[in-house]
């Protein structure tokens, strides 16, 4: 990639669903906390700045973070106080860090969970994205059986909407494309 990339990290989970006691990345896959992987998968491409975190400020969860990294990852922390999903998130962290507002950036968001996220699948993405110089966000998809957050298209081949079978209700249809929660967005947008 020929653009600085600055990851921003949706790290606000609390595991309600998992029952767990703790912040949902710091939930282990292979032994350690699901947000290290993230964050060993980010600082391997070139390029990359130190992620700004996006937490909560539920229970001791930004503390229980924090100590987690031990200094091991250089982070920003913006702390979350008014939930409303992954875009006022990021437009919340952007109007607190202005930095993640520098122009000439790419803005790589994604979610502290996604353990098992490919360094392959980001560095195509962002070469894509690039590819793509009028684009202000890219994303990739997957195409899957019973999709858990489906993309709705337009007559033109555009997203126009995503739809989560969970958190909106949305009808659960058998064969679809899958939001990934992976979002490549150009600072300027």
């Amino acid at each position: 990639p020929k653009r600085p990339i600055q990851p921003v990290i949706l790290a606000g989970g609390k595991g309600t669903r998992a029952n767990l006691d703790r912040p949902k990345v710091l939930a282990e896959v292979f032994g350690r906390p699901a947000l290290h992987h993230v964050l060993d998968t980010h600082h391997s491409i070139p390029g990359v700045r130190p992620a700004a975190l996006i937490v909560s400020d539920y229970r001791d969860y930004d503390r229980q973070i924090r100590e987690s990294l031990d200094g091991r990852f250089p982070a920003h922390f913006v702390v979350e106080t008014d939930p409303q999903g992954t875009g006022h998130a990021v437009l919340e962290a952007c109007r607190r860090m202005p930095a993640l507002a520098e122009p000439g950036l790419t803005l790589l968001v994604t979610e502290g969970t996604q353990a098992m996220m490919q360094r392959a699948t980001l560095i195509k993405s962002l070469l894509i994205h690039e590819a793509l110089a009028d684009a202000a966000m890219t994303m990739p998809t997957a195409r899957k059986e019973r999709p858990y957050a489906y993309l709705v298209r337009d007559e033109h081949g555009f997203v126009a909407d995503s739809r989560e079978t969970r958190l909106e209700n949305a009808e659960i249809i058998d064969d679809g494309e899958d939001n990934v929660s992976v979002y490549l967005v150009r600072s300027e947008d």
